[in-house]
């Protein structure tokens, strides 16, 4: 890799171009134009290119973004850029995952909707017929369900057609807004904020694994890790704890924010989309176990309002048919 800092982060820019184009993302401030904020970077930084400029000085003359400049410094000092790009996918790659909840939560209302599909055709199908043959048999009205179910089969036609286009819209619009509603579920906020500070951590990690000098690294944790005292407190001017010492804690600490922010995605963020997929699917299966059977009990209802002997044969005309016992005596 190039010695010269333009060179060198000219380079080092490619490479997450051809990371963010096979789809990995990576969170450089600049939201869904990070490509194209990279490649404008790089076209500034050609005329810097082969100067063999102090770090100071180099980022002073780059005049590079606010967001962008602590992240350009930390890859210039660290020997492991690798572990600083994998800090930059943290968020955006759990941030993706944090929608997860959301749409595996959709799954079992949709299977159980299209299996309700399939029971309508067969209802509006096969049973309506019947029981509306058995209403006019009887004379009687149909209650409210049954005259539900006589309009769904009256309008088959429109339905049958019209379920599975408004299901895979409703799916596609459902994925696009899955992120927006995924940043309002309970616990959001909290997993987002851990997701920052394990990203931070990481990239510290980076720059004690290089060996930066403690001055560098104080300034670098103060512009990424404001605010956390777990970081700061490992980089304290009076603290003499040795660089292995603070490597195994920052380890420590990133694997204690990723724990953190997992905990909060599983136990958290997924218990509302849970019940409200359960809650959901449940209503479906009741309305489609009413549409089964408040029509067959409404039916019988109707029956049962008829008195028996009218379900009868007489017992006259049976013994009209009947052959007399004379008649039977003198057959031979």
């Amino acid at each position: 890799m190039p010695d010269y800092p333009a060179d060198r982060l000219i380079s080092l820019n490619q490479h997450a171009i051809e990371v963010l184009k096979l789809g990995i993302p990576l969170d450089f401030g600049f939201g869904d134009s990070s490509i194209d904020q990279l490649i404008q970077i790089n076209t500034q930084l050609i005329p810097l290119a082969g100067r063999d400029l102090e770090l100071g000085a180099f980022l002073s003359e780059s005049n590079l973004p606010s967001r962008y400049r602590s992240i350009a410094e930390a890859l210039l000092v660290t020997r492991n850029p690798a572990s600083v790009f994998e800090s930059l996918a943290i968020e955006p790659r759990a941030a993706k995952e944090s929608a997860l909840p959301l749409r595996v939560a959709m799954v079992e209302p949709i299977v159980v909707m299209s299996l309700s599909f399939f029971v309508l055709i067969i209802l509006s199908s096969i049973t309506t017929p019947t029981i509306v043959a058995q209403h006019r048999q009887l004379g009687s009205q149909p209650g409210s369900v049954t005259e539900l179910l006589i309009l769904i089969m009256e309008t088959r036609a429109v339905w049958v057609l019209g379920f599975p286009a408004l299901l895979i819209i409703g799916w596609i619009a459902w994925r696009k807004s899955t992120k927006a509603i995924a940043n309002r579920l309970p616990g959001a906020t909290d997993h987002r904020k851990l997701l920052q500070k394990q990203s931070n951590a990481q990239r510290i990690l980076a720059l004690v694994d290089s060996g930066i000098d403690q001055e560098l690294a104080q300034r670098l944790v103060d512009s990424q890790a404001a605010g956390d005292p777990m970081i700061k407190q490992l980089f304290d001017r009076e603290n003499s704890n040795s660089v292995a010492y603070r490597r195994n804690s920052l380890t420590r600490t990133v694997r204690m924010y990723g724990f953190l922010a997992q905990y909060t995605r599983n136990f958290k963020m997924m218990r509302l989309p849970q019940i409200v997929g359960l809650s959901l699917a449940s209503l479906i299966v009741l309305g489609i176990s009413l549409l089964l059977f408040v029509p067959w009990i409404d039916t019988f209802y109707s029956i049962s309002a008829y008195p028996v002997e009218s379900f009868q044969t007489p017992l006259s005309a049976t013994t009209n048919h009947s052959p007399s016992p004379t008649a039977i005596e003198a057959t031979p």
